[in-house]
């Protein structure tokens, strides 16, 4: 007999002697584990389930920033699944991740550095193997 409506006795449910049980599981979509039992024979038997792993997608927006020369401040919106957690990261030192870690739909925030120089500069801001270009013009 099973005290938990995610377990379901398939076979042996009664019987006397030697013999065996058979019982299922049904799928966990939930991310906390859960546990229940099954009686047999007067016994209690613990079946534990872990949680599911939420599949997480991630969307950036908008996939590419051009700022202006003087040191100013930007942001991306992040879109995702409420329980996924993500992390930004950046390749070069002249744009600051603000803020740059959340779960679910956020903001990521940043700051550049005035460019002192003629050219043109890009960086790339990662989140999860999506992208985003930032750049930055040149001085005039």
């Amino acid at each position: 007999m099973s005290n938990a409506a995610f377990i379901s006795v398939t076979s042996g449910a009664t019987g006397s002697g030697s013999g065996s049980v058979g019982f299922r599981v049904s799928s966990n979509t939930s991310a906390s584990s859960r546990a229940g039992t099954l009686t047999i024979a007067g016994q209690t038997f613990t079946v534990t389930q872990n949680g599911s792993t939420p599949v997480c997608t991630f969307v950036l927006s908008p996939k590419s920033q051009e700022m202006g020369f003087p040191a100013s401040s930007g942001s991306i919106q992040v879109v995702a699944d409420g329980g996924c957690a993500w992390s930004a990261s950046v390749d070069v030192e002249w744009l600051t991740l603000t803020s740059s870690s959340g779960t679910g739909a956020g903001r990521i925030t940043f700051t550049v550095a005035k460019n002192k120089k003629a050219k043109s500069r890009t960086a790339t801001i990662t989140v999860a193997g999506e992208s985003v270009t930032v750049t930055q013009r040149g001085r005039v």
